[in-house]
């Protein structure tokens, strides 16, 4: 972040860049694109420039340091995922090897569904009172999204209550 802001203090930005896609960093990263985007505003007082200017300079660098700085297990609330597929033990590898590579979620795996399961995955409905996924097969990818972004929804949300 050095150069970038080293940058902003002796060159101004003569040439607009064309602004990042925050639709799509908003439903991956929500909570940090928000703050990024806070962080954006705050310069654009201190530098003087306009805000969407900077929003294309600073934008995904500070995204970038700010993914990569802040550990999600120390800033998100945990969500505990439980995945059960006692006789399809291939599959059910699999779903954890999935969910556990989402790492801007502060997630925990379980295999035992328990009353801090927040998301189960099994082959079969296990719960009415909790969220889940029954799978056969390995999810198509449409499937995979619509978890996740519930995942991100519930994180979303508990983090806003704190």
């Amino acid at each position: 972040m050095g150069p970038a802001l080293i940058r902003l203090c002796y060159f101004p930005p003569y040439d607009i860049q064309p602004l990042p896609d925050i639709d799509f960093q908003m439903k991956t990263y929500p909570i940090h694109t928000a703050f990024t985007k806070q962080v954006v505003h705050i310069f654009t007082r201190r530098f003087d420039y306009d805000e969407q200017q900077l929003m294309s300079i600073l934008f995904n660098p500070l995204l970038n340091a700010f993914i990569k700085v802040f550990d999600v297990r120390e800033i998100f609330p945990l969500i505990t995922v439980t995945i059960d597929l006692i006789d399809m033990p291939a599959l059910e590898n699999y779903l954890t090897q999935m969910v556990a590579q989402w790492d801007t979620l502060n997630l925990r795996i379980t295999n035992q569904l328990t009353k801090k399961t927040d998301f189960y995955l099994s082959n079969v409905m296990i719960s009415e009172k909790i969220p889940g996924f029954a799978w056969q097969s390995i999810p198509e990818w449409s499937e995979q999204l619509a978890l996740r972004q519930q995942m991100i929804d519930l994180t979303t949300r508990r983090f806003y209550k704190w």
